[in-house]
């Protein structure tokens, strides 16, 4: 009985610069129009597929398929950073209003939130 030859893991692959650029382009197009940085998106997205290979998630092909599998991979982790920095970005109420010492928070009426008893 023969035994089926052990796969050979795949960190072989790497992202090329030209691969690299095309997660690049993919970056600066999500992040356009945004304060977002598509450098730190492009860089989730890299370490992503990094990760994601040395944890045998890509099984099988040659660098084609690699790469194409690495495109997929990288978008949607730059559409997942740019989810997650968006929302981290929101102002806390208790920050001071820009040039004076006064909260957001004291702002808000006093009667502006009542909680319904119904």
């Amino acid at each position: 009985m023969q035994s089926k030859p052990m796969a050979e893991p795949v960190t072989h692959l790497i992202i090329d610069a030209k691969h690299q650029e095309l997660i690049i382009k993919i970056a600066r197009k999500y992040t356009r129009e945004s304060p977002i940085s598509w450098e730190d998106a492009a860089q989730a997205a890299m370490m992503k597929v990094y990760e994601a290979v040395k944890a045998g998630e890509f099984h099988h092909g040659g660098m084609e398929e690699f790469q194409r599998w690495a495109t997929v991979v990288a978008r949607y982790e730059i559409l997942n950073f740019i989810t997650k920095e968006r929302l981290r970005q929101h102002q806390s109420l208790d920050a001071n209003i820009v040039g004076t010492d006064i909260s957001l928070v004291e702002t808000i009426p006093s009667n502006a939130w009542k909680p319904r008893l119904d």
